[in-house]
């Protein structure tokens, strides 16, 4: 048998197939690291081969070569619902209606608003893009939250704040972030200004 190998590489997931002696595949590798390492001042990682070798005829066999993974910035998760801004909204007197009271997460931002847009706007059905155009108008003075499905699921099922339907539609408060509103986060405002 002569020492020659065929390759097969998948950029894709970095698998390396190969046809031919597996002495002669290690031996190739080693040389073509080794002159890799001489061109280049980082280090390169050793390879490993896995041992999952299926006899493809019965003169060679096949191997494959994982690449490890090189360190890479967390994907993103999609999540599927990205907030729009809603024009349509009047928020000249935002600031001032959140401004009565200090408010101290998202979950409180997210009741002052529902409060605001029924109560003021007259609004019969708050969605997500009423919350994320809110808080983006205010975005000078309150962080703008990266993901709006935690910070919704959170407050409808950690915090027990909001209820709504699929979609983000029809945001409503529940009976605690009534309460939330008109008897602890007024009342903070009430304190604040005795003092």
């Amino acid at each position: 048998m002569t020492d020659h190998i065929k390759f097969k590489y998948d950029i894709q997931t970095g698998a390396i197939e190969y046809e031919g002696a597996h002495g002669f595949l290690e031996a190739t590798l080693k040389s073509l690291a080794e002159t890799l390492d001489s061109n280049n001042s980082t280090p390169i990682r050793s390879k490993t081969i896995n041992r999952k070798v299926k006899p493809k005829t019965n003169i060679g066999v096949t191997s494959a070569v994982n690449k490890s993974p090189s360190p890479s910035k967390p994907r993103k998760r999609n999540n599927g619902y990205k907030p729009q801004y809603n024009t349509d909204l009047n928020l000249l007197k935002l600031e001032e209606h959140i401004g009565r009271s200090p408010l101290k997460s998202n979950t409180e931002y997210i009741v002052a608003f529902v409060v605001f847009l029924t109560e003021q706007l007259k609004l019969n059905g708050v969605s997500g893009d009423d919350i994320y155009t809110c808080f983006f108008k205010l975005k000078g003075k309150v962080k703008v939250p990266n993901n709006f499905v935690s910070m919704f699921k959170n407050a409808q099922n950690r915090n027990r704040m909001i209820k709504y339907n699929s979609g983000y539609t029809n945001i409503t408060l529940t009976t605690e972030g009534t309460n939330l509103y008109h008897y602890e986060i007024l009342k903070r405002d009430a304190v604040e200004t005795n003092s």
